[in-house]
C-alpha cells in the first residue's frame, strides 16, 4: 500500500510554492512540429536558458508509481514499451520522446494551463505525464481514450502536450479553464503546437497566405509567427532528406543560444536525431539496436558527448550519480535552498522501481509440468509480495523522503516558470 503523506507535509510544500510563485514568468519558449511527405518527422526546438541533459534509453516490463504530488493517490502502471528520451530534470521526467512503437510526445509551455482539479482521478506532474504516455501507448487513439482517466498535478510548469503516431495521426492536449482539451483528427488543421492554445494559433493561422488568407508568411520569433512559419514549412515539398528537412524547418524558428536543444524523431526508423547549441553537430540514436527489456540495465548517453553521428554504441548504464550530477547543473542556482538530502532521493527514484521481467524465462521450456506449475505458484506468491511493497515513496529502506520530495517540486516548479 501506497504510504500516504500527511496534511502538516503537504501544507508546507504548498505554503513553500506560494512564497516562491511571485517570481517572473516564462518567456516564449519551444517549437513542435510534425511533417509527413515520403515519409514522417517530428521536430522539436527546446528553447531555453541551460542546455544541460541526458538522453535516456526507458526500458519495458518495469512496475512504476508516479511521483506523489499534493498527497494525490499516485498513477501507477507497468511500462508496456520503451523509449528513447530527452531528460533535464532527472530519469523519468522526460521533455520528450519516442517509443518502439512509434509515438512520439513533445510539451511546450503555455501560459493560462489550468489542470483538472478532479481529486478522484490519480495524480501525476507534467513532466512524468510524458513518460506515461511513452510507456504505455502505440497510438494517438490510445492516447486520447486514456488521458481523461488521469490527471495532471502541477509541480513544474504550465504545459501542453503534441502527440503523434507512426500512421501521423496528431493531437494535442491542453488543459483550458480545468478540463482536458484534445485536438485530434479533422480538427488538425497543422500538426505544429508552440505556446499558445492550439485554438489560438490556427485562428492566427488563417490570415496567411496558403492558409485562408493574404498576409506573408511572418517571420519574428513570436509563439504565433512560429506556429506560421513552421506549419507553412512542414507543408512544402522538402528539398532535402529526413532529418535534414526538420533541422531546416528548426533553424528558421531558432531563437540563437536560448534554442539550447534540437530533436528529430524518425518513427518509421525508430531513431532521434539532436543537436545542442553547445554542440552543432548531428548525433543520432537507434532505439532498436539496444536490449528494451528491463532485464537489461537503463542506458543513459550526456546530450553533449562530444562526438557525431552515430552515438548509439556510446551509451553507457544508468548510475544514481549520473542522475544526481544533472539535478546538480539543472538546479545549480537554487542548490543552496534545497532541504538537505533532496538531491539524493530524488537520483535515486529510478532505482526504488522494479523490473517485472524475469530473465531466462525463455530458457525453462524443457521443465516438466510439475515445475511450470510449482512455478508459477511462486510466481504468484512473489507477484504478491511485489505488490505489496512496490511503491515510489516505499521500498523497504530506500524510502524516497516525502517532505523531501514535495518541497523539492515546490522549488522546481518556481525555477522553472523563473528560468523560461
Amino acid at each position: 500500500m501506497i504510504r500516504r503523506l500527511s496534511h502538516l507535509m503537504i501544507a508546507n510544500a504548498l505554503i513553500l510554492a506560494a512564497a516562491l510563485a511571485p517570481f517572473p514568468g516564462p518567456a516564449d519558449a519551444c517549437t513542435t512540429v510534425h511533417m509527413a511527405h515520403a515519409s514522417s518527422a517530428v521536430g522539436k526546438s527546446f528553447d531555453y536558458n541551460i542546455g544541460y541533459g541526458l538522453v535516456v534509453i526507458n526500458k519495458r516490463g518495469i512496475e512504476k508509481v508516479a511521483m506523489p504530488t499534493e498527497g494525490a493517490e499516485p498513477v501507477s502502471w507497468i511500462s508496456e514499451y520503451a523509449s528513447v528520451s530527452f531528460n533535464q530534470y532527472g530519469v523519468e521526467m522526460p521533455h520528450g520522446g519516442l517509443n518502439e512503437a512509434g509515438l512520439t510526445v513533445e510539451q511546450m509551455w503555455l501560459v493560462g494551463t489550468q489542470y483538472t482539479d478532479d481529486e478522484v482521478l490519480p495524480a501525476i506532474n507534467e513532466l512524468q505525464w510524458v513518460q506515461w504516455v511513452l510507456d504505455n501507448h502505440a497510438t494517438v487513439e490510445e492516447v486520447i481514450a486514456a488521458a481523461a482517466d488521469i490527471r495532471i498535478s502541477s509541480v513544474f510548469a504550465p504545459l501542453h502536450y503534441l502527440v503523434c503516431d507512426e500512421s501521423d495521426a496528431c493531437a494535442t492536449f491542453e488543459y483550458v479553464e480545468g478540463e482536458l482539451t484534445i485536438h485530434s483528427g479533422g480538427e488538425m488543421v497543422v500538426n505544429t503546437l508552440t505556446n499558445d492554445t492550439y485554438d489560438t494559433s490556427v485562428e492566427y493561422l488563417e490570415q496567411f497566405d496558403g492558409f485562408g488568407g493574404g498576409e506573408p508568411i511572418p517571420t519574428s520569433a513570436s509563439s504565433l509567427d512560429r506556429f506560421v512559419r513552421a506549419s507553412a514549412l512542414a507543408l512544402e515539398d522538402p528539398t532535402e532528406e529526413l532529418p535534414d528537412a526538420t533541422f531546416s524547418i528548426l533553424d528558421s524558428v531558432s531563437q540563437g543560444p536560448f534554442s539550447v536543444w534540437n530533436i528529430v524523431y524518425l518513427p518509421e526508423d525508430l531513431r532521434a536525431y539532436f543537436r545542442t547549441y553547445t554542440e552543432n553537430q548531428i548525433k543520432s540514436v537507434d532505439l532498436a539496436a539496444f536490449d528494451l527489456d528491463c532485464t537489461a540495465p537503463t542506458m543513459i548517453l550526456n546530450i553533449d558527448p562530444g562526438l557525431e553521428g552515430d552515438v548509439t554504441e556510446e551509451f553507457e548504464v544508468y548510475t544514481e550519480e549520473a542522475n544526481r550530477e544533472l539535478l546538480e547543473l539543472s538546479f545549480a542556482d537554487i542548490i543552496d535552498y534545497l532541504p538537505e538530502g533532496t538531491i539524493d532521493d530524488i537520483a535515486t527514484y529510478h532505482d526504488l522501481q522494479e523490473c517485472t521481467l524475469v530473465e531466462g524465462d525463455d530458457d525453462d521450456d524443457s521443465a516438466g509440468d510439475d515445475d511450470d506449475d510449482a512455478s508459477a505458484d511462486d510466481d504468484d506468491d512473489d507477484d504478491d509480495d511485489a505488490q505489496e511493497d512496490c511503491s515510489c515513496t516505499v521500498s523497504g529502506d530506500r524510502a524516497i523522503s516525502a517532505p523531501l520530495a514535495l518541497a523539492f517540486l515546490a522549488i522546481c516548479g518556481w525555477f522553472y516558470r523563473r528560468r523560461r
